[in-house]
């Protein structure tokens, strides 16, 4: 698959995209071993810049958009 805009792209199976969602809700651990550091995790989970008001906010990590709704977070 060929794209050609800067915006990003993912091409993948279900399977990997599953893998890839498990090692987000465990902060960056795969199946054996850390994938990505907590330190490492924290930086692209947490909005260096965005809006918020006081129910809802949104903003951008690094590489991951981050927003929370009325308590819950979403990435």
């Amino acid at each position: 698959m060929e794209y050609g805009l800067g915006d990003g792209s993912i091409q993948s199976t279900a399977a990997d995209m599953a893998a890839y969602m498990r090692m987000l809700m465990k902060r960056g651990q795969g199946p054996s071993s850390r994938i990505v550091s907590e330190a490492a995790f924290d930086l692209f989970t947490t909005p260096h810049f965005g809006e918020s008001n006081e129910k809802r906010s949104v903003g951008y990590g690094y590489g991951m958009g981050v927003s929370s709704n009325e308590g819950h977070s979403y990435l």
